[in-house]
């Protein structure tokens, strides 16, 4: 496996790596609120000594997990950050095809809210261990996501931990 530190939407995340990045099947796992990135190292390992050089499993310590970096105190922790983290990772790997999001736990939300929120993006979902169920309705989820992604993109590069209105 590889490790490596990307910055991500002004924030240190921890990743960890196993097969070639460009292979054709792309996996991103999202680990349990509590877990780490080594939640998946067993079956990043299996598919790094099992498998041809076609399959890419990506994982991370999550904002506030692990080696990852911490939230400052005008953010917050959610699932719609983790998804906007997740989005990022995928897009500074340069991930243009479709991929598999893989997710354990409660993490599955954030999962669940990729894939509503950027359908053209995902070739499906696996949710291990799933239990929590998303508060908002479904029709709601792609406008909402997309909406707070672009208003999120615009908080994290503002400098300022108050504002005029909210």
């Amino acid at each position: 496996c590889k490790d490596l530190v990307l910055e991500i939407l002004g924030h240190d995340i921890w990743i960890r790596q196993w097969g070639k990045r460009k292979a054709s099947k792309r996996i991103l796992a999202i680990p349990d609120y509590q877990d780490n990135a080594a939640s998946f190292d067993r079956l990043g390992n299996l598919i790094e000594n099992d498998s041809s050089d076609d399959v890419c499993l990506v994982t991370f310590d999550r904002l506030g997990c692990g080696l990852s970096s911490k939230c400052a105190s005008h953010q917050w922790y959610d699932v719609g950050r983790d998804a906007f983290v997740a989005m990022a990772i995928v897009d500074a790997l340069e991930w243009t095809e479709p991929f598999l999001v893989m997710a354990h736990d409660r993490s599955s939300a954030t999962a669940i809210t990729i894939a509503s929120g950027f359908p053209h993006r995902i070739n499906g979902i696996v949710c291990i261990d799933s239990y929590e169920s998303l508060s908002t309705p479904n029709e709601s989820i792609p406008s909402d996501i997309y909406y707070s992604y672009e208003e999120d993109k615009v908080l994290i590069t503002s400098s300022s931990n108050s504002f005029d209105t909210y």
